[in-house]
C-alpha cells in the first residue's frame, strides 16, 4: 500500500510539473524566422551573401529575418493557468503566469489576487512584489502598492526601476516630498549602474534581476515573471525607457487649474482669456490624479499616429532614445518626473532646475523642454518660456499645445501679433480646439479688432456651446462695436453657463444702466457683489450700485455703498470725487473739501477735480486755497468736462479772479477779469467786477 501511495503521489507531481512545463511554455515565446523582409527590397538592390558565401561568385540571398512570437495569447494562458491553479490552488509559478496576464489584459483585482498567491509562494522574489504593487497601484490601492513595493526594495536594496515606481506611486499619493527624495535616490542608483555600463560591467538584459517587460505589441518569456514597468502604462508616473505606444493626450483647459485673471475699468470689467496661463504638458501626455507625465511625446487630438511615426513607435524625440542609449535616457527621465513632482507642489524654481539637469542628459527631450517654459512662464520669465517653447517646436514643429503656449506667453510680453500667428498655426493642427479660437480673439482684441476678434469668439462658440467665456469676451466685444443689445444677451448666457461669474454681472449691470434699467442694474451689481471672489475689486462694483441707487432715489443706499467703496480703496480718486459731489450738494463743503484734496493728490491733472475743490473752498471763505485750486484748473483745463471749453474756462478765471479781489489783489483780479471778457464779451457780470477792481486798484475806490 505504501509503495502504490508514494507511486500516484510521484504521478501527480509529475503531473503537475508537466502541466506547469505546458502553462511555461504557452505563456513564453519562440524566436521564428520570417517568411518575409521587414520591408520590401527594390528588385536592383544587391543581395547580402549567406554566412560563409562568396559574394564574388554572386552567391547572394535575402537577409534572414526572425521575430519572437507568442505561443499562446492571454485569454489561453489564463485558462491554462486555470486549470493548474483549481488542482493546485498554492501553485506560485502558475499564479505568477496567470497574474501577468490578466495584468495585461487590465483584469487588475485579479491581477493582485495571482501576485498575493505567488508572494505567499516565493516571499524572497522581488519580482513578485513589484508586480503585486503593480496591480494595487493601477487599482488605486496606494497603501497596499506602498507596502508590496517596501517589500520589494527590502530584497533588493539597490532595485533602481522599485525606488523610481516608489518614488512614483508617492506622487500619485500626494507625498510630493517623499517622491521628490525617491527619484533623488533612484537618479543616483541610476548614475551608479551607468558608470558600471561604461566599465563594461552592466548586465543589459536586466535590471537588478528584474526583466525589464517589453511593450505589450511585443511576446514576453514567463519562464521568468516580469512586472509591468511604470511606464509602459499611459497612467503611470513619471516615466522610464520604455515607451507606450501612441500614449493619448489628455490636457488641462486651464493649465493645471489656474483661473483667469480680470482688469478692472471704472464702469466694466473685463476678463483676460481662458486657459489665461500655459498648458502644462504634464497634464498633456497623460498622467493620472496627480501622477507624473507618461512618456509619449504630445500630440495633437484627432491626428493619426502614422503621421508622427516616433510616437506611433511608442519612442520621443529623442537622441538619448535615438541612439538606444537606455541609461542616459532614463536619467533624463527620473529627472523630468521629479521636476513634475516640483512643479505640482509650486516650487517652480527647483522643477526648472531639474528640466534643465533632464535636458544635460537628452537636449532634445521634448517634455522637458515644454515644461520648464511652463514653469518660466509661471514666475514671469517669459523670455526663456518663449525660447524654450521655441526649441520644443523645433523638434515638434506641429505640436499645437506648444504653440498655443509660446502665443499666450508672448501675448503677455504684448507680441499680439506674434500670438496671432502661434494661435494661428496651432488651429491649422487642430481646428477644433476651441480655446485656441478664443485667445486668438483676445489678441485681437488687443489689436483693436474687435470685429475678428468677434469672428473668433464665435467660432469657439460654435465648436464649444458652453464655452463661457467666449460669451463673455465677445460681450465685451459686442460692447466696444455699440451692438449693447448683442452685448447684453451675451453676458445673460455667459452667466446661465457660469452663474456665479462676478464679472459678468457686473458689466452687464453697467450696460443695463446705459439702456436705462437701473432697476436691473442694482440687482446685477449686487449679484456680482455676492459672488465677488476674495480680493476683486469689490470697489468698483459698489461705487456703479451707488450711483445706479442715487439716481432712483435711494440716498442713503448710495451713501453706504460709495463709503464703503472708499473704505476699500480709500485713495482711489474716482470715488472720491463722486462722493465729494454729493456732499457739496448736500451742503457738507468740509467734507467735499476733504475728498477732494484726497481726488488731486491721486489724480493731479484732472481739471474738474481742481475747479470742484475751489468751489467748495471759496463757499467756505478760504480765499487762498480757493486761489491756488483754480490755479492748477486752468493749467489742465482741456480736459474739463460738461461745458463748452470757452465757457468753463472763462467761469474759471471769474472764480480765480474773485477770489484774488477778496484777498486784495487788485492787480490779478482785474487781470483775470479781462481774460473773462475775452473769452465771452457779454458777460456783463464780468465787466462790472472788473471795473470795480480797477477803481479799488487806482484808489478812487474804498
Amino acid at each position: 500500500m505504501a509503495s502504490s501511495g508514494n507511486t500516484t503521489a510521484a504521478v501527480a507531481n509529475s503531473t503537475v510539473q508537466a502541466n506547469t512545463e505546458d502553462l511555461k511554455f504557452l505563456a513564453s515565446s519562440t524566436l521564428l524566422r520570417r517568411s518575409e523582409p521587414l520591408e520590401p527590397e527594390a528588385s536592383s538592390a544587391p543581395r547580402v551573401p549567406e554566412e560563409g558565401a562568396d559574394s564574388a561568385a554572386g552567391n547572394n540571398r535575402r537577409p534572414r529575418h526572425y521575430e519572437l512570437r507568442r505561443n499562446a495569447d492571454d485569454t489561453s494562458v489564463i485558462a491554462a493557468a486555470t486549470r493548474v491553479l483549481d488542482d493546485h490552488p498554492d501553485d506560485g509559478k502558475a499564479a505568477a503566469i496567470r497574474a501577468q496576464a490578466y495584468f495585461r489584459l487590465g483584469r487588475y483585482d485579479e491581477s493582485a489576487a495571482d501576485f498575493a498567491v505567488a508572494v505567499r509562494a516565493s516571499p524572497e522574489d522581488a519580482s513578485l512584489w513589484f508586480g503585486k504593487a503593480q496591480a494595487h497601484e493601477r487599482l488605486e490601492q496606494f497603501s497596499e502598492a506602498m507596502a508590496s513595493y517596501n517589500s520589494a526594495l527590502a530584497i533588493e536594496p539597490d532595485n533602481v526601476r522599485a525606488v523610481y515606481a516608489r518614488g512614483a506611486c508617492m506622487n500619485l499619493m500626494g507625498d510630493l516630498d517623499g517622491a521628490v527624495a525617491a527619484y533623488a535616490d533612484a537618479i543616483a542608483l541610476d548614475a551608479k549602474g551607468f558608470q558600471q555600463g561604461l566599465n563594461g560591467k552592466r548586465n543589459r538584459g536586466t535590471r537588478n534581476n528584474i526583466a525589464v517587460q517589453p511593450p505589450s505589441s511585443s511576446p514576453t518569456d514567463a519562464s521568468t515573471v516580469v512586472p509591468p514597468s511604470p511606464a509602459l502604462d499611459s497612467r503611470a508616473a513619471g516615466g522610464t525607457p520604455a515607451l507606450r505606444a501612441g500614449a493619448r493626450d489628455a490636457w488641462d483647459v486651464y493649465g493645471g487649474g489656474q483661473t483667469a485673471k480680470m482688469s478692472y475699468q471704472p464702469s466694466r470689467i473685463e476678463r483676460a482669456p481662458a486657459p489665461a496661463s500655459a498648458l502644462n504638458l504634464d497634464a498633456i501626455v497623460g498622467p493620472r490624479a496627480g501622477s507624473a507625465a507618461a512618456d509619449a511625446a504630445p500630440r495633437n487630438r484627432g491626428e493619426n499616429d502614422e503621421n508622427h511615426p516616433n510616437i506611433a513607435n511608442g519612442k520621443s524625440s529623442s537622441s538619448a532614445y535615438q541612439s538606444g542609449d537606455e541609461d542616459v535616457a532614463s536619467l533624463a527621465e527620473v529627472h523630468h518626473a521629479k521636476g513634475f513632482a516640483h512643479r505640482k507642489a509650486g516650487r517652480f524654481e527647483e522643477a526648472i532646475e531639474e528640466y534643465t539637469q533632464a535636458l544635460s542628459y537628452d537636449q532634445r527631450h521634448f517634455r522637458a523642454l515644454f515644461n520648464r517654459a511652463f514653469s518660466y512662464d509661471r514666475i514671469g520669465n517669459l523670455e526663456n518660456a518663449i525660447e524654450d517653447y521655441s526649441t520644443a517646436l523645433s523638434i515638434e514643429p506641429r505640436a499645437s499645445f506648444a504653440l498655443y503656449n509660446r502665443g499666450i506667453a508672448r501675448d503677455k510680453v504684448n507680441d499680439h501679433a506674434g500670438a496671432i500667428d502661434d494661435f494661428t498655426r496651432a488651429i491649422a493642427e487642430d481646428p477644433n480646439n476651441a480655446d485656441f479660437y478664443h485667445n486668438r480673439g483676445f489678441a485681437k482684441r488687443k489689436l483693436g479688432d474687435f470685429p475678428g476678434a468677434v469672428l473668433d469668439y464665435t467660432a469657439a462658440i460654435r465648436l464649444n456651446a458652453n464655452h463661457h467665456r467666449a460669451y463673455y469676451n465677445r460681450a465685451y466685444a459686442y460692447e466696444r462695436l455699440g451692438l449693447l443689445h448683442e452685448s447684453a444677451d451675451d453676458y445673460t448666457t455667459a452667466l446661465q453657463l457660469d452663474p456665479e461669474n462676478a464679472a459678468a454681472y457686473h458689466n452687464r449691470g453697467s450696460l443695463r444702466e446705459r439702456l436705462g434699467d437701473r432697476s436691473g442694474a442694482v440687482q446685477d451689481f449686487s449679484k456680482a457683489l455676492a459672488h465677488a471672489a476674495p480680493g476683486a475689486c469689490v470697489a468698483t462694483t459698489l461705487a456703479a450700485r451707488a450711483a445706479a441707487r442715487h439716481i432712483l432715489g435711494d440716498v442713503a443706499g448710495a451713501a453706504d455703498d460709495i463709503d464703503a467703496a472708499i473704505a476699500l480703496e480709500p485713495e482711489a480718486a474716482s470715488h472720491r470725487r463722486w462722493r465729494a459731489a454729493r456732499r457739496r450738494d448736500a451742503g457738507e463743503l468740509e467734507l467735499a473739501a476733504e475728498d477732494l484734496a484726497v481726488a488731486v493728490a491721486n489724480d493731479p491733472s484732472n481739471g474738474v477735480a481742481w475747479s470742484s475743490r475751489g468751489y467748495c473752498l471759496r463757499k467756505l471763505g478760504r480765499f487762498a486755497e480757493a486761489h491756488e485750486a483754480y490755479t492748477y484748473a486752468l493749467r489742465h483745463v482741456d480736459i474739463a468736462k460738461g461745458e463748452d471749453l470757452r465757457i468753463s474756462t472763462a467761469r474759471l478765471y471769474s472764480n480765480r479772479a474773485y477770489c484774488a479781489a477778496r484777498l486784495g489783489q487788485f492787480a490779478d483780479a482785474a487781470a483775470d477779469y479781462t481774460k473773462v471778457l475775452e473769452l465771452t464779451p457779454d458777460d456783463a457780470h464780468a465787466a462790472h467786477n472788473r471795473q470795480v477792481t480797477l477803481e479799488r486798484l487806482s484808489g478812487k475806490s474804498p
